[in-house]
This record gives C-alpha cells, structure tokens and sequence, in this order.
C-alpha cells in the first residue's frame, strides 16, 4: 500500500501509547473527541486517494497501448474501476459508522499487561475449546479449489511483550502453495484467546513471492491486537479480531451457540458455536465461521453465495 502526505488533512490526535510495567496503556482523550468517527473520514480519505492513485497510474499506461481501440477500451476499464473504487469506499465507510455505534466514540486501545497472558506452556495444558494452541494439532480444510492446512507449532515470537505462540496456515491450489501464513496468538488468564497480528506470504501461480499484503504486527504502525477467540462466548458479543487500518479490520459478533452441520472430520450435533465475521474493506462479504469445542473451527458459509467456503476434512491432535 502506497502511504500518501497531503497538506490541508485533518490532523487526528491518536493514543499516545506508554509501557509500564509490561503493559500498554492509553492516555485519555478530551471528553468531546470522537476518535472512531476522526478514524473513518480519515480511513475514507486514504481510500479515495488510493482509488485516484490507481486511476492515473492506469491511465498511464493506457496511453502506452499501441492500438487506439485498444487504448480506448483501456481506458474505460481504469474508469470503470475507479468508480467502483469509489463506491467500495463509501460503503467502507457506512460499515465504520456502523461500528463506531456499536464499539462508542473512543479510540480502540486493548490494555496489554503481560502478567495477564499465559505462557505458551500453559496455554497448551488449558485451551480454549474453540481455539486449542496444543502444539502438533493439526486442521485440514479443503473448499473453493484450495487445500488448507492449519498447524499449530511450538514456535514463538514476543510481540508487545507477550510470547505468542505461532500458528502456520498453508494454502495451496493444485499442489501449489499460494499463501503462507503465520499467525500469532496467546491466551490470557481468563482463557480468551488474542491475536496479536500475521505474516503472510502471497505467491503467483508460478511460485514466486508476490507480495505480503495482509501482514500487520500489533504494535506496529498503529496496529492493534484483538480477540480471537472468547473464552466463554455470549450471544450478542461483538468484538474487533485485529485493528491495523484499512489493513486488517475483522469484527466478530456471536451468533449462535446452538449451531448444525457436519464434515467430513466433524459434526456440530446442534451444538456449534456460530460466529459473523465481517471487515470494512469488504462490507458485502459476511462470513458465518462454525466451530465443535474441543475440536475448533470447522466450516464457513458465505452468506452472499449461499455456500460453504472452506470444511474441515482431517483433524490430528498430538
């Protein structure tokens, strides 16, 4: 993503972050601020200037087209996807309205205090039922063309100060890997699994890196670590995953508890739970993740298609 500095931009206070004692903590905003609705004009306005960017980078290279029908077409191709750029970025920015009435006006700053986390150890002999972190477990997915293969590893990178244990997932098409991510995630005292942000590792069809669009590191260039996976979920919970603007915004909200279906690996037996899974970036995708306690996520179901994305075909424990 191209960072863009224009003069005449509303300036945005943010958190001032500060370490004590291990934990982060955000100092107060004045009671009339609105931080969440400063974010998304904010948000709104990189998005667009994005679009633009796009546009004239496409016109560009329009004008180097040979042919003049050829050109033309070009043309009204990189016009076409400006406006649906744009259209994207209004609806983006609708959604975080949204958002801003069910999370209120201030900023969003998860207090990370170290003595709340478990060591990976201990996380691994007291798991989430949703979210096992046992190293050797093992989740593999097939949907959509793609093979998917989930791994939790006893590798571990401290991020923020907490040791977060690694998680990889590989997705392959045709034998191909086409992403390889890893996933950081520690579970705190109360047994709420948080997600402290990704690598990813995007390939082309013949095998080369492409990019790593996606990655994000919870103290990092303003990202922030979300939940999970709560450690006893309620109907009506709604939460933030991950906050890395316009990078990495999933929202989850409980749904069910009382979710059905099966796969081939497992089956929900009535008592599933279900959870919505949207982000800003994409508001029509909406996601409803099924997941078998003591086994974990098990199938999705892409509520716009009407069908499953992805269902657990194999599941190792260790």
């Amino acid at each position: 993503m191209c960072n863009v500095k224009l003069n005449g931009l509303i300036a945005i206070s943010f958190a001032a972050l500060s370490i004590v004692n291990g934990s982060v903590a955000a100092e107060p905003h004045s009671r009339s601020s609105n931080v969440c609705k400063g974010s998304l004009t904010s948000a709104y306005k990189s998005c667009r200037l994005d679009a633009n960017e796009e546009f004239a980078l496409a016109t560009g290279k329009c004008l180097n087209v040979p042919s003049r029908s050829e050109r033309k077409r070009c043309a009204n191709e990189a016009k076409r996807e400006q406006r649906e750029a744009a259209e994207v970025c209004k609806e983006s920015r609708a959604f975080r309205k949204d958002l801003c009435k069910d999370f209120g006006p201030g900023a969003y700053a998860p207090e990370i205090v170290v003595s709340n986390f478990l060591s990976p150890e201990q996380a691994a002999a007291s798991p989430n039922p949703y979210l096992p972190l046992v190293p050797g477990t093992i989740w593999k997915y097939e949907g959509g063309g793609e093979s998917i293969v989930v791994t939790v590893t006893s590798d571990t990178r401290v991020i923020q100060g907490i040791t977060t244990t690694i998680v990889t997932d590989v997705v392959s098409i045709g034998g191909k890997v086409v992403e390889d991510t890893h996933d950081y995630y520690a579970q705190d005292l109360g047994g709420n699994v948080w997600y402290f942000g990704e690598r990813v590792l995007n390939y082309d069809e013949e095998g080369y890196l492409e990019d790593l669009d996606g990655s994000f590191i919870a103290g990092k260039d303003g990202a922030k670590p979300g939940i999970a996976m709560k450690a006893n979920p309620q109907i009506g919970d709604k939460y933030r995953q991950e906050f890395a603007l316009r990078e990495a915004e999933d929202v989850a909200e409980i749904i069910s508890l009382t979710g059905d279906g099966t796969t081939p690996a497992a089956a929900c037996g009535g008592g599933c739970l279900v959870i919505e899974e949207t982000l800003p970036a994409e508001p029509d995708v909406v996601e409803h993740k099924y997941y078998v306690p003591g086994i974990g996520f098990v199938f999705g179901f892409d509520q716009e298609a009407g069908e499953r994305t992805e269902q657990l075909i194999e599941y190792t424990t260790p």
